[in-house]
């Protein structure tokens, strides 16, 4: 699969936002046309009952992480913003392709893929929106997911970036600087067209 980013396609497939990272929906995830074109290895299902997708669910990862989570502003998602972040990163490192998703792609698996770029990017929350955003233009975490967000930076997201490397010391994602560029290249023209995109410094 071209490891590049996806235009913006509401209703479309699966979205690349860095190597080897997935973010989409039910419908990608039972798909098994489209999860073996892409290589998908890896699935991190955020949705309120996992196990009935399991039941119909024709593909087989070779990995899963199911997270019990509606998408309502009450639900506490950072609870499992740790856990769904290391799954994530250790696909990575071993250059397997996951797909992150929840029912339809726009507010629980994007969230957990915004935290995920601030860990590792160390960026703020409207820095990695704008980021995961340029990679699928229609993400839109619910009120209460955004605002555990903010919270996740102030008070944890440094603290499980230096876990990540100590963890994983001499490790580094050569290609996501590319993909990021990309990424606030894309959101800038699609979002704010009367702005230019800022520079961007990778930290990881």
């Amino acid at each position: 699969v071209d490891n590049k980013i996806q235009p913006v396609n509401m209703g479309g497939e699966m979205s690349l936002v860095l190597p080897h990272l997935y973010l989409g929906s039910m419908k990608d995830r039972t798909n098994s046309t489209l999860m073996v074109k892409n290589k998908v290895k890896r699935v991190l299902c955020i949705i309120d009952v996992p196990d009935m997708v399991i039941d119909r669910d024709e593909y087989k990862p070779t990995h899963l992480l199911n997270i019990p989570a509606a998408d309502a502003q009450q639900q506490d998602l950072a609870q499992y913003f740790e856990k769904c972040i290391e799954f994530i990163h250790q696909a990575r490192i071993e250059h397997e392709n996951i797909l992150v998703h929840c029912q339809a792609g726009i507010s629980r698996s994007a969230t957990v893929v915004v935290a995920y770029v601030m860990t590792i990017g160390d960026y703020d929350v409207e820095k990695a929106l704008q980021i995961v955003k340029g990679a699928r233009g229609y993400i839109h975490p619910n009120p209460g997911f955004l605002s555990q967000l903010k919270r996740y930076y102030t008070n944890d997201v440094k603290r499980n970036w230096y876990r990540l490397t100590r963890r994983y010391p001499d490790y580094v994602f050569n290609d996501d600087e590319t993909f990021v560029k990309e990424s606030l290249d894309t959101y800038w023209q699609q979002f704010e067209p009367a702005y230019i995109a800022e520079p961007v410094y990778w930290t990881m």
